[in-house]
């Protein structure tokens, strides 16, 4: 419900409770119809997370992200109900991750594995992000691993290690490094190999200020190749001629997820908000209108703000002769600290007699640039 029209009213005549019923096969007590709703919006991805680099990656769904328990572990709002946590991982342990979704109404528990990366028989490239690590191991034969002997060339270090020892190696710094393999087998055979390991940077592309229902050029900071930018349903977003630039507008004034991906599933490089908040006033608000002086009215305009304006400026230029503020300036700004507990401020004008109309533009600006505007 918008509360600022100014001819909308609304009242509470009663609140009423009703019990969810219906078959329930299993009889847990929660009829299936809720089940089945409860599993479609909320639950992780895979159950069974086997992850090449630590930090792994583990999704998942949850409708309602302020009703998730993760106990302790820390999770990131993804686009459209869903979310991500990245989770340390330790060669030869399988943490778990137990999550309560929608105030406990669904349980679920999800079990993660470094999985140890054999160059020797898995030579194909890699690709991981800044800080990502692996847990490389060399060997042909599972049960004579231990006779096998490995050497490995990597971030400038040399490693050596029998066939049954992995060797967790960090890559710290984004661009192409490559894995030399030199492996000893049992029967005295020589083998090399060569792995090309595309580490990719991180990003920070910002978050971006829409005031809903308006459309906004905004300008990120370069994505690696073949990243993309997914944004939330309740944001439109398209992409514009010019290099890294989307228009936007946001639907609902709330704060909204976006992520930079490597790729349809691939690596999360980074995440932020399209942040947004609704401002009303002039036809939405009214005036209210009141004699100041002989020949000078006094009108007052409101302002009704929903959500947070995070620091923008909503200013109003008076752009027509006989009309002026109270302190007789032209040119008046509005921050998030003026409007009240309800989300209210307001703008006052003086105007002359002979002035047909308190013409004047609201617009708004964060970070200095230009976001929105309304005559």
């Amino acid at each position: 419900m918008d509360n600022s029209y100014n001819s909308r009213r609304i009242s509470v005549d009663r609140v009423e409770t009703l019990a969810a019923s219906g078959v329930d096969a299993n009889g847990n007590g929660v009829p299936d119809w809720v089940e089945i709703r409860l599993g479609a919006t909320n639950g992780f991805d895979r159950l069974e997370v086997r992850s090449q680099t630590s930090p792994a990656t583990v999704e998942g769904r949850a409708r309602s992200f302020d009703l998730l328990n993760t106990h302790g572990a820390a999770v990131a709002k993804a686009p459209n109900g869903r979310f991500y946590a990245e989770v340390p991982l330790v060669s030869g342990e399988v943490r778990s991750l137990g999550f309560e979704f929608e105030n406990g109404a669904v349980s679920q528990t999800a079990t993660v594995r470094w999985e140890p990366t054999n160059i020797l028989q898995n030579p194909g490239a890699i690709t991981l992000r800044a800080g990502d690590s692996l847990l490389l191991a060399a060997f042909k034969n599972s049960v004579v691993a231990s006779q096998e002997t490995y050497t490995l060339t990597v971030n400038g270090q040399t490693i050596s290690g029998t066939g049954d020892q992995t060797v967790p190696v960090a890559f710290p710094n984004p661009g192409v490094q490559t894995i030399q393999l030199t492996h000893n087998g049992t029967n005295g055979s020589v083998a090399t190999r060569s792995v090309t390991v595309t580490v990719l940077a991180r990003v920070d592309v910002g978050s971006p200020l829409c005031i809903t229902r308006f459309a906004r050029k905004w300008t990120h900071a370069p994505l690696p190749a073949g990243a993309e930018l997914q944004f939330d349903e309740n944001t439109t977003a398209w992409r514009e001629p010019a290099a890294n630039t989307y228009t936007l507008i946001s639907t609902i004034p709330q704060d909204q997820p976006l992520l930079v991906r490597y790729g349809p599933g691939g690596p999360i490089l980074g995440g932020g908000e399209v942040l947004s908040a609704s401002v009303r006033s002039d036809d939405y608000t009214g005036y209210t209108w009141q004699g100041f002086a002989e020949g000078i009215m006094r009108i007052g305009l409101p302002v009704v703000l929903t959500g947070d304006l995070h620091g923008a400026e909503v200013r109003c230029d008076i752009y027509i002769g006989g009309v002026t503020f109270l302190d007789g300036s032209t040119s008046k700004s509005l921050w998030g600290a003026d409007f009240g507990a309800e989300g209210v401020a307001g703008y006052t004008f003086l105007k002359a007699a002979q002035a047909h109309s308190a013409c004047h533009q609201i617009s708004f600006w964060h970070d200095g640039v230009p976001i929105a505007k309304w005559n």
